[in-house]
C-alpha cells in the first residue's frame, strides 16, 4: 500500500534513464531512486520516492530499466517511422521495489512510472502502454509479465503520467542473490522476457 501511494502520487517529467536501481544491501528502506527533470512545458519537478515507502526483508533484487526499452513511439496509422506522424512518446523513467521473505519464497512489488507527451499535432485520447517486468537469474527466467496500462492524453496539457505496480512477482529465495529485475516498454507483446542488460 506504501509502494501504491507514493507512485500514484508521483507527477514525472520527460526524459529517459537507462538504468534506475536501488540498493540490494539488507536494509529497511530503500535509496537513490533519483527525480524525473523538470518538464520543458514550465511543469514542476517530480518528487522523489520516499525511502520510506519501501520496505525490505531479506535480499532484494535490483532494478534496472531495459535498455532500448525505456521508451515507445505511437505513429498515425501507415506512417511507422515517420518524425512528423508521432501521435505519442511515452517514456519510463522511475522503478521502486518491496521485497518481503515468505517461506521459500522472496516476494517482490515492483512499481514502474513514466510520461507520455503528443507528438508535434498536439495528439488527444486513451493509449495503452505494454509494460513488462521480468526477474532473471543468469539465462533462467524466473518471472515474466506482461501489463496493458491504460493512458489518457487531453488538452491542454497534451502530456499525462502514468504508473503501474505488478504485485505478482514471486521467486525463490534461494535465487533472490543473483536474481535481477527488468522492466521496459513491450511493444511486440510476447512472452519471452526482456534480452538481458548489456554491459
Amino acid at each position: 500500500m506504501r509502494m501504491r501511494a507514493a507512485l500514484m502520487g508521483v507527477v514525472l517529467a520527460g526524459g529517459l534513464s537507462a538504468c534506475s536501481s536501488v540498493s540490494d544491501v539488507v536494509t529497511p528502506v530503500e535509496r537513490g531512486i533519483a527525480s524525473a527533470p523538470e518538464a520543458s512545458t514550465g511543469a514542476p519537478a517530480a518528487p522523489m520516492f520516499d525511502p520510506r515507502d519501501f520496505a525490505i526483508t531479506g535480499t532484494c533484487p535490483k532494478v534496472f530499466i531495459q535498455n532500448g526499452a525505456e521508451t515507445m513511439l505511437l505513429f498515425e496509422p501507415g506512417k511507422q517511422g515517420d518524425p512528423q506522424a508521432i501521435r505519442f512518446q511515452a517514456t519510463l523513467t522511475q522503478t521502486a521495489r518491496e521485497c518481503s521473505l515468505v517461506g521459500d519464497k522472496t516476494l517482490i512489488k515492483v512499481g514502474m512510472a513514466g510520461r507520455v507527451l503528443s507528438g508535434p499535432k498536439g495528439s488527444t485520447g486513451a493509449i495503452t502502454l505494454p509494460v513488462r517486468v521480468a526477474v532473471r537469474s543468469g539465462e533462467t527466467v524466473l518471472y515474466s509479465g506482461l501489463h496493458q496500462v491504460p493512458v489518457s492524453v487531453n488538452a491542454p496539457d497534451y502530456a499525462a503520467a502514468w504508473s503501474k505496480i505488478d504485485e505478482m512477482v514471486a521467486i525463490p529465495a534461494t535465487s533472490a542473490d543473483e536474481a535481477q529485475i527488468y522492466v521496459g516498454f513491450d511493444e511486440a507483446g510476447s512472452k519471452g522476457a526482456p534480452a538481458k542488460k548489456k554491459k
